[in-house]
């Protein structure tokens, strides 16, 4: 984006981004740009369960509608989503966040559109167990 439309467009893309993030999770929820093109939501007092319908719903707002940036111009980006939950995933907070990150990563490379929640066998070589997938390819 950045190379195609400089650095401002880039700079508004992103905070078209985290408003459509916004729309889509609650008020006591904490959203954070991570940095680069990455975010991070926390969810407090949110089961697994819970999760899976707003990583869905998240890609599809990201991933499902264009954005439009200055004087008309329309872009479309791509979403992967990793994600972690405490205490299932992880036994502390730093824990937690190394492990969404890990999810992330194997989403990514999984294709856009692709959400997935940590699983032991991303810390395997040998990947025995998939993860759970969540979104649209």
């Amino acid at each position: 984006m950045n190379d195609s439309y400089g650095n401002g467009a880039g700079d508004l893309l992103l905070v078209k981004i985290a408003e459509r993030i916004r729309k889509e999770i609650d008020e006591d929820h904490l959203l954070a740009r991570m940095g680069g093109d990455e975010f991070m939501v926390v969810m407090r007092d949110t089961s697994p369960d819970k999760v899976r319908p707003i990583v869905a719903r998240l890609i599809a707002a990201i991933s499902g509608r264009r954005f439009e940036i200055e004087d008309s111009m329309l872009v479309s980006v791509g979403a992967s989503i990793g994600f972690a939950c405490l205490p299932e995933d992880a036994a502390s907070t730093m824990e937690l966040r190394l492990r969404a990150d890990q999810a992330l990563y194997a989403a990514k490379d999984a294709g856009k559109g692709v959400g997935l929640r940590y699983d032991t066998s991303l810390n395997q070589q040998s990947s025995l167990s998939r993860p759970e997938m969540i979104g649209v390819r």
